[in-house]
């Protein structure tokens, strides 16, 4: 885990380097052939690919959408949902299995040879059909498979591939008759354009068909269903009237309407009930008063009669008791007394009777014998109580029918409030399973006309507008988007794979920005790479000497020069962190420049002897050099003779150049002697500036021998190739007292944007 989170860690901060175009335009030109021949690779197994690729034709048939022939205000309808609803419910029926099998069946897709004329399924049947499909195309005779009839059906693959192929979809509003209609495209696909011309055709057939069988279905459907739900609406509706009617039935007599009617009964009864009231009344005080009277007259002694007198006139009787009854009753209330005037009524009446009728005459007879008699104002008073009693028996008893009469009629009001609420669920009930049912049968004889519309193909229907047509090209492949996809694909790859390892060989300096302020040291200059020749070890100071390169080994002078000034620097080494790095032909460079464009007598030393190479870049052939005049004698000051045969004159009289020659496996001892420190001091008084080649820092430790006779140290640093670390530690070996600065060598001079003014001025 933790070598991933370095790694991980050391990416990221390798990635933030990356901040401009110029780095990216950078390193696809480095790695232009890791692009090209991935994007080259992929565009042409793309292109062979597209030809192993059984073409495939596709034919489309247009369905519009008719709309009723009936106006929608005298019949609605019957579609509610909206087209794209009403395709995916076809769709799903259309292509059920069923369906599926009868069209593949008819265009005979059944047997072997299938839908692509071969259909194989295992990666090796792949390849032997695209092999045999380039032979076809090619003009080669290639057998064709055998049609087999499948005696166990049609396999499932099959119908599923089949069903993959069609396509159906709305397509928006189309134009017809100067109308607008909504409009369903139905295509097919298949490698046969004959057989997908018929199949697609086979297929918009099915729709139509579908959806008239469909829509039929669904009024037929709707009507039976609102059938049967009008005859349950009715049932329940005369099951609630009948309901109603026993209720009323019941309650016959307290029902809402018959409020008023009882009330006005109960004030009728109310009424009659207290005038019999106060006529009990009255009938009770007459009985109390006959009585009263009656004990008054058996209180008296018995009255004797006169034997044989005529017979009185009853009336006349009758006269005086009421006269005698009216004298008790003034003497005992006023005149305001009810019976009063009733009494004088009575006696006005039998006054006037008896004026009318003659008292009767005296008997001729001889007179009976005396017979003893009642008293008969007794006999009167008894029968007038008896009388009095009677009607008083009759007024209770109409008293107690009232009262009875009078509770039946109340009880009739109390239950009048609670029949009213149970009647109002009732009709609220009925008149809601009422409205149920006209508005069933409002709708059932609107399923019935949109029924009978559908049926004679006056509704809403499918009709075939464009029918399919036989598709002369194949739509796929289609070989130039299938090459530019490959193209691009390789492309990618070859772009992600030159990042990617841009990003791992992010361990090295690229620009000069990068190095510029990573250490302590100065950059004294960046050497581009020759956009021409593209070679790290040419001496571009002698065979371009106007070059951007052979520029920058004049800036890198001016600061040695600057640097002197300050130090009185004469010899100075140059050196690298590794080999490899351009170090001998920086410093054969940085000499001519000394010796040719500022005219400095220039001595370069080639002090790496355990692989010396300066040599090579002499026209002449050396038998020895520096580690000869090393070598020559004792220990001691060396003479000037041997050294002068091996200095020779290069590119200028001013350049003197004293290579190595020879190589010495243990050059310890060589640089440790006094005679390299004897060396120099001689050169330094018949030279302006000793430059030595000296050996990569980190392989070698000749570098700290060096370090002790020279005045400063020039590092040369080789873009993209020497690691930072190396010259981290390079730095850290060497310390920063003597190290004059760094040279980037390599840089890519295209992508240097400070580099472009000196380009303009040279073209």
């Amino acid at each position: 885990m933790n070598f991933f989170r370095k790694l991980y860690q050391s990416l990221a901060v390798r990635a933030q380097k990356i901040l401009d175009i110029h780095d990216y335009v950078g390193v696809c030109w480095r790695r232009k052939w890791l692009i090209i021949l991935p994007l080259c690779l992929g565009a042409c197994m793309a292109a062979l690919y597209s030809y192993t690729v059984i073409p495939m034709y596709r034919s489309s048939s247009l369905l519009i959408v008719e709309g009723q022939q009936i106006s929608k205000d005298y019949v609605p309808t019957a579609s509610a949902s909206n087209l794209s609803e009403r395709l995916g419910i076809l769709k799903q029926q259309i292509l059920s299995r069923t369906n599926l099998e009868r069209v593949i069946r008819q265009f005979g897709l059944h047997r072997a040879q299938v839908l692509n004329e071969t259909e194989p399924e295992g990666w090796v049947d792949q390849i032997k059909s695209r092999v045999k499909t380039l032979l076809a195309n090619a003009g080669f005779n290639v057998p064709k498979p055998v049609a087999v009839p499948d005696p166990e059906g049609i396999p499932e693959r099959v119908v599923a591939q089949f069903r993959d192929r069609i396509e159906a979809d709305v397509v928006g509003k189309r134009r017809r008759r100067k109308s607008s209609y909504e409009a369903i495209s139905v295509s097919f696909s298949g490698s046969n354009p004959h057989k997908v011309m018929g199949i697609t055709n086979a297929i918009a057939r099915l729709f139509v068909e579908e959806n008239l069988r469909k829509g039929t279905q669904v009024v037929e459907g709707t009507t039976s269903f609102l059938n049967s739900q009008l005859t349950v609406a009715k049932q329940k509706l005369e099951q609630q009237e009948q309901l109603l009617k026993d209720f009323k039935e019941r309650h016959m007599g307290a029902l809402p309407e018959q409020m008023d009617a009882n009330l006005r009964k109960l004030d009728r009864l109310q009424a009659e009930l207290q005038s019999l009231n106060e006529a009990l009344l009255k009938a009770e005080e007459k009985k109390l008063l006959y009585q009263r009277e009656l004990r008054e007259v058996l209180s008296r002694p018995a009255a004797v009669v006169e034997f044989n007198a005529p017979p009185a006139d009853p009336r006349v009787e009758r006269l005086k008791g009421l006269r005698q009854q009216l004298a008790t009753l003034q003497a005992r209330f006023t005149e305001s007394y009810p019976d009063i005037p009733l009494l004088k009524n009575q006696i006005r009446e039998l006054e006037s009777q008896l004026a009318l009728t003659p008292p009767p005459a005296a008997s001729t007879t001889e007179p009976s014998p005396p017979v003893p008699r009642v008293n008969s104002l007794q006999q009167q008073l008894e029968g007038q109580l008896r009388l009095v009693q009677r009607e008083v028996a009759g007024l209770k008893a109409q008293q107690r029918d009232i009262e009875a009469t009078r509770k039946v009629y109340e009880d009739r009001i109390e239950q009048t409030f609670s029949n009213e609420q149970q009647l109002n669920e009732l009709n609220r009930e009925i008149e809601s399973t009422r409205k149920n049912y006209r508005e069933l049968e409002e709708k059932r004889n609107k399923a019935k006309l949109q029924e009978e519309l559908v049926k004679r193909q006056q509704g809403e229907r499918f009709d075939i507008l464009d029918p399919a047509y036989l598709p002369l090209a194949p739509y796929k492949p289609n070989r130039k988007e299938m090459v530019m996809f490959g193209a691009i694909l390789g492309g990618a790859f070859g772009f992600g794979l030159a990042f990617f390892l841009d990003f791992l060989g992010r361990d090295s300096f690229r620009k000069p920005d990068e190095i510029q302020g990573a250490f302590q040291v100065p950059l004294l200059a960046s050497v581009p790479v020759n956009d021409v020749t593209r070679r790290q070890d040419q001496l571009v100071t002698i065979e371009e000497p106007e070059s951007i390169a052979s520029e920058q080994y004049r800036v890198l002078y001016t600061k040695i020069e600057r640097a002197r000034q300050a130090t009185s620097h004469k010899v100075i080494a140059i050196s690298s962190a590794i080999p490899s790095d351009g170090k001998t032909i920086s410093s054969l460079n940085l000499a001519v420049v000394m010796a040719r464009d500022f005219g400095k007598k220039t001595m370069l030393l080639e002090g790496d002897f355990k692989r010396p190479s300066l040599s090579s870049y002499l026209n002449t052939k050396l038998s020895g050099g520096l580690v000869d005049v090393l070598m020559d004698g004792p220990d001691g000051p060396p003479t000037l003779v041997p050294m002068a045969d091996t200095l020779l004159p290069f590119a200028h009289d001013n350049l003197s150049i004293l290579p190595a020659v020879k190589s010495v496996r243990n050059s310890s001892h060589l640089l440790s002697s006094r005679r390299l420190q004897g060396l120099l001091d001689i050169l330094k008084v018949q030279y302006d500036y000793i430059l030595i080649d000296t050996p990569p820092v980190l392989a070698l430790s000749d570098m700290n021998m060096y370090r002790e006779v020279v005045d400063g140290i020039i590092l040369v640093v080789r873009a993209e190739v020497t690691p930072k670390r190396a010259v981290q530690q390079t730095l850290d070996m060497l310390g920063t007292d003597k190290v004059l600065g760094f040279v980037l060598n390599g840089v890519q001079q295209s992508f240097q944007p400070y580099y472009k003014y000196y380009g303009a001025i040279s073209a």
